[in-house]
């Protein structure tokens, strides 16, 4: 047995991912890696892959930032292929049929997820490795955390990804594999992350008989969930089905390019322009609704910096400028999407007959100071259905730190037991919880999402 016996998890989300890991003699730290290759801040780096198209097949030459780089600085690179947000094409994916990125079929999402989570995969594991030298790589074990709505199928496409990207060896028992790859949903995972580290502190603290709701928002999906709190083993019930929907701070993003194309040039812009115009947005304008905290006289504060100097400014001759007034934006970037996510929080609490005495508001979009006004508005001014929102400041690590959680709880409970090779070998004590003394948790989750120039 290692000296050094730890969990460690990735979150691979749609938009950004990033990783974690703690050790089981000190499991109430997690450590999260803060630095990635080819960035000098934020704890997150984006999940994209770039492609060599000039080799038969293709051959990923960058990830992360390193990609989103030379996308930036050659646009017009034609003898590369910038893959993104490939985690959303493999819900209900055939595994033998894969879903493509380009008419002439040259490289599939699968293939991306693949060659991806390969590369964080081993980053990760080097940065684990660095830190604990006498940690085994083969004790490893892992946590995947899927969208609430994946079924059987996408479970066992995403368990079968991980394994072709050598996060397990392909070599060993399909047993042996099962039982160092657990899935879970990521509603379920946020559901972990706040029941250990908030519903039972003396601040947040939940008690017997009251009702939590877990909203995980993040840059491309939404993940919903309600619960109970009582005193079983698990500490809560589940009161109704998890949902999930297409919806995060990448729709903002979408919706500022449909209305600049349709709204301002009536479909006759360049879209090279429409995209540097949408980078501004995310950059000068978006970042004011999501990340910053809010003041009381927020509308007044955004209306002044958006009409003075944050106003989508780019040049279309020398001297002409695109300025958007803030009920513009708000009109027709955010209020559709904000909506929407009212819309899913009023359906789950539909669906659990019940009020809710907290509602857990997590992810990047979770962050967003306007969301937050307007839930506030719908849900405890005007409804009364919500007693308070709270916003944990880490909760867009919900999904790696609960999938943490779930294998803290699970391991022990793994038996030990004999398996036999096609010769007849015994493989003794193969699963015993012993043996296993690291534990990798990778969530196919949303991330938060910075905002970049």
């Amino acid at each position: 047995m290692s000296t050094h016996t730890a969990f460690s998890a990735v979150d691979l989300g749609s938009t950004f991912s990033g990783s974690c890991y703690t050790c089981t003699k000190d499991k109430d730290t997690i450590v999260h890696v803060t630095k990635w290759p080819h960035q000098e801040t934020f704890e997150k780096t984006p999940s994209v892959c770039l492609y060599d198209t000039t080799q038969h097949p293709p051959v990923m030459i960058k990830w992360g930032q390193a990609a989103v780089d030379h996308a930036t600085l050659y646009p017009n690179d034609d003898n590369t292929l910038l893959i993104s947000e490939f985690k959303l094409k493999l819900f209900n994916l055939d595994s033998s049929k894969e879903a493509t990125t380009t008419a002439d079929s040259a490289i599939s999402y699968r293939t991306a997820a693949i060659d991806y989570l390969r590369a964080i995969h081993t980053y990760t594991l080097q940065q684990f490795l660095q830190n604990n030298p006498t940690a085994n790589e083969a004790q490893i074990r892992y946590v995947l955390t899927i969208p609430a709505t994946w079924v059987n199928k996408d479970s066992e496409n995403l368990r079968q990804i991980a394994i072709e990207a050598n996060v397990v060896s392909a070599t060993q028992p399909e047993a042996i594999q099962k039982a160092r790859l657990a899935v879970l949903s990521e509603a379920h995972a946020a559901s972990l992350f706040c029941e250990r580290e908030y519903c039972a502190t003396s601040v947040t603290q939940l008690f017997k008989g009251q009702r939590y709701a877990v909203v995980d928002l993040g840059g491309a999906t939404a993940d919903l969930a309600t619960y109970e709190c009582t005193e079983n083993e698990q500490g809560h019930c589940q009161l109704a089905l998890e949902s999930m929907d297409v919806c995060g701070s990448t729709i903002l993003d979408q919706r500022m390019g449909a209305y600049l194309r349709d709204q301002m040039f009536f479909g006759c812009a360049d879209e090279r322009l429409i995209k540097l115009l949408v980078e501004q947005f995310k950059t000068k304008v978006k970042v004011y609704y999501i990340y910053l905290s809010m003041p009381p006289n927020f509308k007044s504060l955004i209306e002044s910096l958006i009409i003075e100097n944050l106003l989508l400014r780019r040049d279309l001759t020398t001297s002409n400028q695109i300025r958007i007034s803030h009920t513009e934006i708000i009109k027709h970037v955010f209020d559709p999407v904000v909506n929407k996510v009212i819309s899913l929080i009023r359906k789950q609490i539909r669906k659990s007959c019940t009020t809710i005495d907290t509602l857990f508001l997590l992810g990047g979009f979770g962050q967003s100071p306007y969301l937050q006004k307007k839930l506030h508005e719908e849900f405890i001014t005007s409804t009364n259905a919500v007693q308070r929102i709270i916003v944990p400041e880490n909760g867009y690590r919900a999904s790696m730190r609960g999938g943490i959680h779930y294998g803290l709880d699970c391991a022990k409970a793994i038996p030990e037991f004999y398996l036999k090779d096609k010769a007849g070998n015994l493989f003794r004590n193969t699963l015993a919880y012993s043996n296993y003394d690291t534990l990798v948790a990778i969530g196919k989750g949303r991330e938060r999402e910075r905002e970049r120039g």
